[in-house]
């Protein structure tokens, strides 16, 4: 059986499961670390082509009434689930999961909703807190501005390891 990895005698696997363990070669190359990033930090890198959208990333999908519910729940301290980004060769970041709400949080500092192309005002539904309802990020309290833009999200950013540019494995998992 080349290819496979042995399996010691004293864990009593049956011969027939044995083949379903991984070789060496089938372990995928990747390298993994968490990062907090800021909003702002991460709309900065954005407008300068250093976080990108990778093709196989759908398109911006959320409604503004989804989009609305986001802004509040960080504006009243929520937390944000993580973000995952892929680190090219080149230093760039690739947008694997989280594009929906980063780009959210996009439109909304820069005052346009980009699925529309309108002004950014959150909905004016009962989801909304009062205070803000009905909104655009620019007639937000100063310190509500600051603390969207200083909001921190956890990223995890895997780095292929393999010099093959024909290994998708990264994009294989997620």
């Amino acid at each position: 059986m080349s290819g496979n990895v042995s399996v010691p005698d004293y864990l009593d696997i049956p011969s027939d499961e044995q083949d379903n363990f991984y070789s060496d070669d089938d372990l995928f190359k990747i390298q993994s670390w968490g990062a907090d990033l800021s909003f702002r930090e991460l709309i900065s890198r954005y407008d300068e082509d250093e976080l990108v959208k990778p093709e196989l990333q759908r398109h911006y999908v959320w409604d503004k009434s989804e989009a609305s519910r986001f802004i509040d729940s960080i504006l009243l301290g929520l937390p944000v689930p993580s973000i995952f980004l892929a680190k090219t060769p080149s230093e760039k970041l690739l947008i694997i999961d989280g594009y929906q709400r980063l780009m959210t949080v996009r439109d909304y500092v820069k005052g346009i909703f980009s699925k529309d192309g309108k002004v950014f005002k959150l909905s004016r539904t009962d989801k909304i807190h009062e205070r803000w309802k009905g909104k655009a990020f620019s007639e937000l309290q100063e310190d509500e501005r600051r603390k969207i833009r200083n909001t921190t999200i956890h990223a995890i950013i895997f780095m292929q390891r393999s010099q093959d540019p024909e290994d998708t494995s990264l994009f294989q998992v997620f």
